[in-house]
């Protein structure tokens, strides 16, 4: 995950040097929060670059939280959701309507504690390719609104199993828990609002 992080991003701002003799965009970076799908709630940082006359912003969304669940008091499932990706802005330097176009991956890491059957753990991931037009409306303060569509790329679910330790040193399997991922693929949007440094 860390390669792949790091393949994406080290492109996008070495680009961002090469071009730096346009003129920049007052106050490029910004910060905010956004809620929607399929992130849910997180953070969102954006840079609008110099480049295609401080049109062109790559773009990254983080969300991490941990999922009640009622039907297990011993289960915690932490929830995962980064997104990479570039914003376009079609009229006006790094402000009006965009497009949008991002690379997700979204996962869940859950582990069970019980006293009578032992420890287990398991993960599930998605990854997701997110395509969305939306608008920025202000400059210090911001809001922004997202509409679009994401895909999904691949899945892969796992399970939990129970194992009993007792006086078997053999690992008995003694129950299966699926883990189960919020909605994924399908209709995409977010309802942002930040401020620009």
């Amino acid at each position: 995950m860390k390669k792949l992080l790091l393949l994406c991003i080290i492109p996008l701002f070495s680009t961002t040097l090469l071009f730096s003799q346009e003129k920049p965009i007052e106050k490029p970076i910004r910060i905010g929060i956004e809620l929607g799908a399929p992130n849910v709630y997180g953070l969102n940082f954006e840079y609008v670059t110099p480049m295609l006359n401080a049109r062109l912003a790559p773009t990254i969304d983080f969300s991490y939280f941990n999922v009640p669940q009622d039907d297990c008091a011993t289960c915690d499932v932490d929830f995962t959701y980064l997104e990479l990706g570039a914003n376009y802005y079609f009229k006006k330097a790094g402000k009006g309507t965009y497009g949008h176009i991002s690379f997700g991956r979204m996962g869940l890491q859950a582990t069970d504690n019980q006293p009578l059957f032992g420890y287990a753990e398991g993960n599930g991931v998605v990854n997701l390719l997110n395509a969305k037009i939306g608008a920025k409306i202000g400059n210090t303060i911001y809001f922004r609104l997202e509409i679009g569509y994401c895909s999904v790329i691949s899945s892969d679910v796992n399970h939990l199993e129970y194992t009993e330790f007792g006086g078997d040193p053999q690992l008995i399997p003694l129950l299966t828990r699926e883990i189960k991922l919020p909605s994924t693929g399908g209709i995409a949007f977010g309802i942002g609002f930040g401020i620009a440094l």
